[in-house]
């Protein structure tokens, strides 16, 4: 696969991130219209100026991710030497994302973009954060690289912006998520990592937060779970290390890391228990838990951390540091956004 992408020219890409730029507008602006935005398709042959646009139009009974999976199909179908697929998707409490997939040739080789973004009190939009890479770990070295020398952002930019010449550039607001959003478990504040998804946990009491992936890899994300748990008697974080490394290891886990740490949150003066353990009935998958204490010495605030791929482990763990970090003391409230 890498060498493929070497013999991509750069050119070829540029005008690919052009287009799909002009694509995104499209979609943009069906969503600032109040509209659900259908799935846009460009199938691109050898033949770099006369894109086959597509829209899969089904039943309108259907769901919207069967109009999604017929987009795909049509890619299968015909098989187009390059593609540009442009969708919206729902994440729930983190708002919706309008998603860019290229496919960059044989063998195949996806590369993803997103744009999030959430309703006003208005019909218009507001644009959450930058346009982002997704799922930068999974693409090989050599892509990365070649994204990142052509200035992938400022020509999708430039792409919108020509789509737009004729128009009246809508002033669609930007929020500063990570500045404007907190959750809540129990007496615990926090923010979640910038440019994460979440939504709670099945019983109302926790927070899920998942980085974005591509969809191949949807079901996969890297994941930070944050919950109250309570031991059956007085313990600490130490104690709960130290029995988590005992019960990994009966039942086969290879523990890679078991320690006690002070706090990095300027707000809490205790010790945080942490051990790391690859599961082996999990695939192999890394996961590892934090420990904070509470008032009680049998009520924990645990933070588990959970990635099905190595390559998204550094990134995991310095999100579960920052989610540490920013950790505060509130009146009890119900798990909700703040």
């Amino acid at each position: 696969m890498s060498d493929r992408i070497e013999l991509l020219d750069k050119d070829i890409l540029r005008k690919i991130l052009r287009l799909a730029g002009q694509m995104l507008v499209e979609e943009a602006f069906a969503v600032g219209r109040g509209e659900t935005p259908m799935p846009l398709l460009a199938l691109i042959d050898h033949d770099l100026d006369s894109p086959r646009f597509r829209w899969p139009l089904m039943d309108e009974s259907e769901a919207y991710h069967d109009h999604v999976r017929a987009a795909r199909a049509m890619i299968v179908m015909e098989k187009p030497q390059r593609w540009i697929f442009v969708y919206d998707h729902d994440l729930e409490y983190a708002g919706r994302i309008l998603i860019i997939e290229m496919g960059m040739g044989e063998p195949a080789c996806t590369i993803t973009f997103g744009q999030r973004y959430v309703f006003s009190a208005e019909p218009d939009l507001r644009l959450v954060g930058r346009l982002e890479l997704i799922g930068r770990e999974f693409l090989p070295s050599s892509i990365r690289e070649t994204l990142e020398s052509s200035r992938w952002r400022a020509l999708l930019i430039e792409g919108a912006t020509q789509a737009l010449a004729s128009q009246q550039l809508p002033a669609w607001p930007s929020v500063d998520e990570p500045q404007s959003l907190l959750l809540t478990v129990d007496e615990f504040r926090f923010a979640p990592p910038e440019g994460w998804i979440f939504r709670q946990t099945q019983d109302g009491h926790g927070w899920v937060m998942a980085r974005l992936v591509p969809w191949e890899h949807w079901g996969f994300e890297p994941v930070l779970i944050a919950r109250m748990v309570e031991c059956s008697g007085p313990t600490t974080p130490a104690d709960n290390v130290e029995d988590s490394v005992k019960q990994l290891l009966d039942r086969g886990d290879e523990v890679l890391k078991a320690e006690v740490f002070a706090s990095p949150s300027p707000e809490l003066s205790v010790d945080v228990g942490h051990i790391v353990w690859r599961n082996r009935e999990k695939e192999g998958a890394l996961m590892g838990d934090f420990w904070v204490p509470t008032d009680s010495p049998r009520r924990f605030l645990l933070l588990s951390a959970i990635s099905f791929n190595d390559a998204s482990w550094n990134d995991l763990l310095e999100a579960s540091e920052g989610v540490l970090a920013s950790l505060d003391i509130v009146t009890p409230t119900p798990c909700q956004p703040s």
